[in-house]
């Protein structure tokens, strides 16, 4: 994507990187094709099994607990770019 928005000569300020359903550690080689990118890894948001539950009945993603690891992630996310 970095590549992309340089050819597109698109206004992007900045980029960043969030890495959905992570596992901790991240796996040796993700952690290093991230550091090669030189992107500034924003988030890390986990595995969350709580996701699975409301999808195995249909339920949507509005209903997740406000102390869920995506919920947690994009408050994160909307804090360190200063949206709230």
């Amino acid at each position: 994507m970095q590549s992309l928005i340089k050819d597109l000569r698109t206004h992007v300020g900045k980029i960043y990187l969030i890495v959905n359903r992570a596992s901790s550690p991240l796996p040796p080689k993700i952690a290093k094709t991230i550091e090669e990118s030189s992107l500034k890894v924003i988030a890390l948001i986990p595995e969350d099994q709580k996701i699975k539950e409301l999808e195995t009945k249909g339920e949507p993603l509005i209903k997740l607990p406000p102390d869920s690891a995506l919920q947690k992630g994009v408050a994160e996310i909307a804090k360190k770019l200063g949206l709230v």
